[in-house]
């Protein structure tokens, strides 16, 4: 979902895109295509944001197929930190239910 409304910003975006806009669509931009355009289009942007998200290099020389292994790879990243983040809160809200309903009974 935010892959399309990524895509749907980039085609609808004004001619001349804000420096902020260019930053969020290198930051957020999941489509390889789109991505190696914009890191052409935009060079001088692309360096402050390595740190932040290194595959942003492989824009630079690589193919589609490379960083779409990259995207792949970092939206795994990502998944994994969101399981890591939840798994304690899942815990909590399940002992709250299971209070709740022992002391309803």
């Amino acid at each position: 979902m935010i892959r399309r409304l990524v895509e749907s910003d980039i085609y609808n975006a004004a001619p001349d895109p804000t420096e902020d806009k260019i930053r969020f669509w290198l930051a957020e931009c999941r489509t390889p295509g789109l991505l190696l355009s914009l890191v052409k289009k935009f060079p001088m942007l692309v360096q402050p944001l390595l740190e932040y998200r290194p595959l942003l290099q492989t824009a630079f020389g690589g193919s589609e197929e490379e960083l779409q292994k990259e995207i792949k790879d970092e939206e795994e990243l990502e998944r994994k930190g969101d399981r890591i983040y939840w798994e304690p809160l899942r815990k909590d809200l399940e002992n709250w239910r299971r209070a709740k309903v022992q002391k309803n009974e």
